[in-house]
């Protein structure tokens, strides 16, 4: 009994110190897994921050790199629309300056015609003034020649016009172009003027009865004739005697035979002294050869109107 009381005291003693062991390996392998689990947390812990580390450099240098990229990108870009701008502004400033320079050119013409145009105004206004008169029309739809007086002054006429002169229709014929200059001599400026106007009234009545009826053509010689004695008495007598003379050196028949029956007109029915008056000549006769004039009215009374 003793000894069975022994061995149940020494298994019960085993049995607590088996549980006693294994408690403490219990609470070892409690331990153990507090610190496994603490292991585990603490390597989570370590890995998530290693991890996040990871990520969050791996996002910086993602984040980095996606700046740079874009950085670059927005510096191609940039440059890109850098080059395409300083290209299309180069664009525009050559279209610019082919605008300006087509505006340029255009305003150099215009002003160059205007140039022209106000030169050639101002000749013709330099010419009026120096001639009296204004451009004779284009008669009968014939050209136009240039005349230059004895005086230098420079003339424009119809050829029509002209072609009434025996001397200048002579003349023209040599002419070329039409820009040559005829010179007519021994015909001051005022004369010619003169001259020309009678040619161009006598070749556009002409070149306007040309064709007409035999009654239409009466009449407008009589209305011309009626022109012509108003023409020859606005001049002085010194005009007429100049316009006499040019007409005989130019050989205008119709103006000579015009000159010549003004003239006769003048003296119709005046003494001799009036006469003189008239076309203001001097007496130069001596005492001697008055008395012989008077004898010569008084032989030939018949040719002789006598002094009232």
């Amino acid at each position: 009994m003793e000894a069975v009381g022994e061995e149940k005291g020494a298994t019960v003693a085993e049995e607590g110190k088996m549980m006693k062991e294994q408690g403490e390996k219990g609470v070892v392998a409690s331990t153990s897994e507090a610190e496994k689990e603490k292991m585990v947390e603490a390597k989570g812990e370590k890995a998530v921050a290693a991890s996040e580390a990871e990520g969050g450099k791996m996002v910086e240098g993602q984040g980095e790199k996606a700046v740079a990229t874009s950085e670059a990108e927005d510096v191609k870009m940039v440059e890109g629309k850098g080059e395409k701008a300083v290209a299309t502004t180069e664009a525009e400033d050559v279209k610019m300056v082919e605008g300006k320079g087509e505006k340029a050119v255009a305003t150099t013409e215009a002003e160059d015609v205007k140039m022209v145009e106000w030169k050639g105004e101002k000749a013709v206004a330099a010419t009026e003034a120096e001639i009296g008169t204004s451009e004779p029309k284009d008669v009968a739809g014939g050209r136009l020649i240039t005349l230059k007086s004895s005086d230098g002054k420079v003339h424009r006429a119809s050829v029509a016009a002209a072609q009434l002169s025996v001397i200048l229709s002579g003349m023209i014929e040599e002419v070329v172009t039409d820009d040559e200059v005829v010179i007519v001599p021994l015909v001051d400026g005022p004369t010619l003027v003169t001259v020309l106007e009678y040619c161009t009234k006598h070749a556009e009545v002409a070149a306007a009865a040309r064709g007409t009826s035999a009654v239409a053509f009466a009449t407008a010689s009589k209305a011309l004739e009626a022109w012509d004695r108003d023409f020859l008495d606005r001049l002085t007598m010194d005009a007429l005697h100049d316009l006499f003379v040019a007409s005989n050196f130019l050989e205008i028949q119709g103006l000579l035979n015009a000159i010549a029956q003004k003239a006769a007109d003048v003296i119709k029915g005046k003494t001799t002294e009036q006469i003189r008056d008239a076309f203001n000549i001097v007496n130069d006769l001596t005492p001697e050869q008055e008395a012989t004039a008077a004898e010569l009215r008084r032989k030939y009374t018949w040719d002789y109107h006598p002094e009232a």
